[in-house]
């Protein structure tokens, strides 16, 4: 399998502060599977992955119509690949997407890094979807324990919409789901209170 890029990745550059969003490729996967398994625990992730899962999903992609992928970069200079995610669960019709995030477990595990790392997703997430796309919601489910991850979503402007009582089996236990939403009409007080994020 040659490392063709798939049409639906974003093949555009997008900037926020120092984060970027570039489009993937297959040498990514490995890498991908590694995070994905490493934080299986927030993940609505039943079973850990293997190469050939990813191999499925990369082929996959060329035909979801429903997903925009890309990887999350920090430019220092260099771009290095430091998460991924992007719209998912797309419904053109009713204007709608759910939001994917996930970044390097030692990111992930950095209250500072984190942060940044999020607010810089969420405000290119939400620039595409809104701007390029012409959404009118954009949505996240969160398991209710990961309360550093819901504190930034609310610091961003997301808006929590309502509980889902033991909505997920995970790890032994059953579990909440918290549901955030941001709207088209909310975007515009938003863009302007996070403006120097924005900035290219």
């Amino acid at each position: 399998m040659s490392e063709e890029k798939t049409p639906n990745l974003l093949s555009e550059i997008d900037h926020c502060n120092t984060r970027s969003i570039r489009m993937l490729g297959m040498s990514d996967l490995t890498r991908l599977k590694d995070w994905r398994n490493a934080q299986i625990d927030v993940l609505r992730q039943s079973r850990f992955l293997t190469d050939e899962d990813q191999q499925r999903w990369w082929l996959s992609l060329a035909k979801d119509t429903t997903q925009i992928l890309f990887g999350l970069y920090v430019d220092n200079p260099n771009p290095e690949l430091i998460g991924y995610g992007g719209l998912v669960y797309l419904n053109r019709e009713n204007r709608r997407t759910e939001i994917s995030f996930l970044v390097a477990p030692e990111r992930a595990t950095d209250p500072v890094l984190y942060r940044y790392d999020l607010r810089a997703a969420l405000a290119m997430f939400a620039r595409y979807a809104f701007n390029e796309l012409g959404l009118n919601r954009i949505y996240t489910e969160t398991f209710a324990f990961r309360n550093r991850h819901i504190s930034i979503l609310e610091e961003f402007g997301f808006k929590l919409e309502g509980r889902l009582r033991d909505h997920i089996y995970n790890n032994g236990r059953y579990c909440d789901s918290l549901m955030h939403s941001l709207l088209r009409s909310e975007w515009d007080v938003v863009r302007k209170e996070i403006s120097f994020e924005l900035a290219r």
